[in-house]
């Protein structure tokens, strides 16, 4: 619960018992004759005040208890090769916008679904080799302002290289976050880029599947089928014509799906288009690797003391 949405909740409750208390003070009732000679009833409504008045100030503290709960634990890879500069896709607006940029907006949606307690980690695909760089450490899914600032570091001018591979990303990514320990669910979004590695072609060691067993994988293909010239940037950030390849003609980039599909299938994971949502969010929300009570999380218990403070304060205006 939001202690925060709590505690702007108490003024109402405590305006309520107020009107309550003034209300049943000031009619002259039977009990309120009999409290000021009958001992037991004198008694009564003190500790009936004091109790209420003890329970208040729990309420304005705003008391709460922790439990552990089970939490879930993603990484997003985002690739920020050129590749990933071409524009088609567009926006709600139907503005074009970049491949990075249609997987950025489409992952910052898909944060409200994922389950409770999650923790997201934000990263970069950079380099023929699989590099992986951490621009956002685990933070809570709900944290959206943080994540958003983590996602502006996720841009093409941070790219080391033209290509992008994938041929031991699990075994660099496995390196990189062994220290986070547990179960890590992986989202990889890419086109796919000169990766040519396909299941029967690439084995894997009995040491890599021990490690895979930990991670779990999907690899989201983001890009069109069709080929298109891959831009180039000025120092401005303006587009200055394509990027030149051998021949010095423009270097055309499309999804190479068949070549994604295989890495998938590499280390034990799953593909899917961007286009597919709902089975991207059924990947996200089902069978995911959980780390079972591994997560601290505070429950408020000021609207319990609120509500005790107002009945205890009833009675005692009765009394």
């Amino acid at each position: 619960m939001n202690s925060v949405n709590h505690s702007l909740s108490l003024p109402l409750i405590f305006s309520v018992a107020a009107l309550a208390v003034w209300y049943f003070a000031s009619r002259k009732t039977v009990w309120k004759r009999l409290s000021g000679s009958h001992p037991a009833l004198r008694a009564a409504k003190y500790i009936s005040f004091f109790i209420a008045f003890f329970l208040a100030t729990l309420a304005f503290v705003d008391i709460g208890t922790r439990v552990k709960v089970a939490n879930v634990r993603y990484l997003f890879v985002f690739d920020i090769t050129p590749s990933q500069m071409v524009e088609d896709y567009t926006d709600n607006d139907g503005k074009p916008i970049s491949r990075l940029q249609a997987a950025k907006n489409f992952f910052m949606a898909e944060l409200d679904y994922l389950p409770r307690n999650s923790e997201v980690a934000v990263a970069a695909l950079n380099g023929d080799m699989g590099e992986v760089m951490i621009f956002l450490p685990l933070t809570p899914a709900v944290n959206k302002g943080e994540i958003r600032n983590g996602l502006e570091l996720v841009q093409w001018w941070n790219a080391w290289t033209h290509g992008s591979g994938l041929q031991y990303l699990h075994i660099r990514i496995h390196n990189m976050v062994q220290k986070w320990g547990g179960k890590l669910n992986v989202v990889v979004m890419t086109d796919g880029g000169d990766t040519e590695i396909y299941a029967e072609h690439y084995e894997v060691s009995a040491e890599v599947k021990e490690f895979l067993a930990d991670m779990r994988f999907l690899l989201i293909g983001v890009g069109k089928t069709s080929a298109s010239d891959v831009p180039k940037y000025d120092k401005t950030g303006k587009k200055a014509g394509c990027l030149k390849s051998v021949g010095d003609s423009c270097y055309r980039s499309a999804l190479n799906a068949k070549s994604l599909a295989g890495s998938a299938a590499t280390f034990n994971g799953k593909y899917l288009n961007i286009e597919n949502g709902d089975l991207i969010r059924n990947w996200l929300t089902s069978e995911v690797l959980v780390r079972p009570n591994s997560a601290e999380v505070r429950t408020s218990l000021a609207w319990i003391a609120a509500l005790g403070s107002l009945a205890l304060f009833v009675v005692w205006s009765r009394l």
